[in-house]
């Protein structure tokens, strides 16, 4: 009877031990290691300049949002999404302290962004795209909210690259950027995709 107890135990810690290293990957590039160098790295990629309509999906406690919407300025809009209440009304409170007209806070869902239809040059996605309960319907509603051109940046440890691009092509965007270890993070990768695009050969970073 002992023995089942250790033998119980130990399966146990097998499963919780199987189910830690996503969360542990997760958890720990969620904190940039160096906020400012990634933002422009974000920038860059995204071609973000003053004007533009981007959009960050699944925004958090909006850090990167408020960070975009100095960049496209006063003529421009920055839509931070996310499905979660707290952080939504968190964003809303910040957006409100600091008088940030630019920047609208969206409660969006696990099948629909909430994003217009055709309004963002650039849509950000850190983290985000391994916890989508419906990936297919959350690809559908990137197309419909990206202008034609426009570019998404996705930031993540799976699905895998190969998965994740084959995903989108059938999503009606094209793969033009890799970068392997994003920001010196092993198992991190960011592929940059453009809607309708027709490039002839992808670039690497």
């Amino acid at each position: 009877m002992k023995q089942f107890g250790i033998a119980s135990s130990a399966s146990l810690l097998v499963v919780l031990l199987s189910a830690w290293p996503s969360r542990t990957i997760a958890d720990r590039a969620s904190q940039a290691r160096d906020p400012e160098a990634e933002f422009e790295q974000i920038v860059q990629l995204l071609a973000v300049s003053e004007g533009q309509v981007v959009a960050d999906v699944g925004a958090g406690g909006g850090s990167w949002a408020f960070r975009l919407a100095g960049r496209v300025g006063a003529r421009g809009r920055v839509y931070a999404t996310e499905v979660k209440g707290p952080q939504v009304r968190g964003m809303r409170q910040v957006v409100r302290a600091r008088g940030l007209e630019n920047v609208e806070v969206i409660f969006g869902s696990q099948q629909d962004m909430g994003l217009p239809a055709n309004c963002c040059d650039g849509l950000l996605l850190r983290l985000v795209y391994h916890a989508f309960d419906k990936p297919a319907l959350m690809r559908d509603s990137m197309r419909r909210a990206m202008q034609p051109g426009g570019l998404v940046l996705v930031v993540d440890f799976r699905p895998s690259p190969d998965q994740l691009t084959r995903d989108m092509n059938d999503a009606g965007f094209e793969r033009v950027r890799f970068i392997e270890g994003w920001q010196g993070r092993q198992g991190i990768f960011a592929a940059l995709f453009r809607k309708g695009a027709s490039l002839s050969r992808e670039g690497r970073l």
